[in-house]
């Protein structure tokens, strides 16, 4: 597998007050036979993230149009799951509807941070009203501490959630590995226990947004982690499956890096695979999780 970078698409870059930099976790969608809306994170000076979005068509995928003027999902109530930001994770349709899985953020002050998967369902302009006002996945015997950063997909009659799960928090550091959960309805899930990526070295420990796409030969996923084979910060990873649940790493197979120079030198990590035109695209972040944008990839033929 080799993965051809096509270029930088996009960064925030003070546009707007809400947009202060970055352009995190790009999230795709198919508008119509060539074009694509990308939903994407921009965060204000305080860090805080509200969803937006953009277009691509696929025939010149490096000019981006129909950038958003407001926040298509804006901060939570205050004192809610979502309160210092939300960030995009997944794109589903429910009922004929589109539907956004995001992560909703809030501050804690044993730990950093908690997070928590919030929905949130599309409307005619383009925006989105929150379905909950709760994560869809809360604490649990199976979670007890946080849980986000999910890809949703209906497969085989049921609605199928690859998400990180944290287990724990040593020295300042938050570990956390991908699970599996399922749902007859998209909003009511039934964590499975399944442990699908876990941490390959004792070195790794954050184990992030994983995409699956299920391919007739079988479910692939592309995700991201820290700290393994030698290298401190985020790299693109890659796993296969024949169920979706019991998950072989094939990370050095994954066929792209980070660049010798430029926005993606540093870190590349929360990748967003789709196809267009028989060829597969990767959208990934840069440096700084996201600071310098998101660029897109092609998979080239063996």
């Amino acid at each position: 597998m080799k993965w051809r970078k096509l270029g930088k698409v996009y960064c925030s870059s003070g546009e707007r007050s809400w947009m202060a930099g970055s352009a995190l976790c790009p999230t795709i969608a198919k508008q119509s036979e060539h074009v694509f809306r990308i939903y994407f994170t921009a965060r204000d000076e305080q860090l805080r993230g509200r969803v937006a979005a953009l277009d691509i068509d696929m025939r010149s995928p490096l000019k981006y149009f129909n950038l958003t003027l407001n926040p298509l999902l804006d901060l939570g109530a205050t004192g809610g799951f979502d309160d210092s930001g939300v960030v995009t994770s997944s794109i589903t349709t429910i009922n004929g509807v589109r539907h956004l899985y995001y992560m909703g953020m809030s501050l804690g002050k044993t730990v950093s941070f908690y997070v928590w998967p919030g929905l949130a369902k599309e409307n005619a302009d383009g925006s989105f009203t929150r379905v909950l006002q709760y994560p869809v996945q809360g604490r649990s015997a199976t979670e007890p501490l946080c849980n986000s950063t999910n890809f949703v997909m209906f497969d085989e009659g049921r609605y199928r959630m690859w998400y990180l799960s944290f287990r724990r928090w040593e020295n300042g550091k938050h570990y956390y590995h991908i699970r599996h959960s399922e749902s007859p309805d998209g909003i009511n899930w039934t964590p499975s226990n399944i442990v699908c990526i876990d941490w390959a070295a004792p070195t790794e420990y954050a184990i992030a947004r994983p995409c699956v796409v299920h391919d007739p030969d079988g479910y692939k996923m592309w995700f991201c982690s820290r700290a393994l084979y030698g290298v401190e910060t985020y790299r693109i990873r890659y796993a296969e499956s024949q169920d979706g649940l019991s998950w072989v790493r094939k990370d050095h197979e994954v066929g792209i890096d980070v660049s010798p120079e430029g926005w993606d030198s540093e870190m590349i990590c929360y990748p967003n695979v789709f196809d267009y035109a028989g060829k597969r695209y990767m959208l990934y972040n840069g440096n700084g999780y996201g600071r310098t944008g998101f660029g897109l990839a092609v998979l080239e033929e063996d």
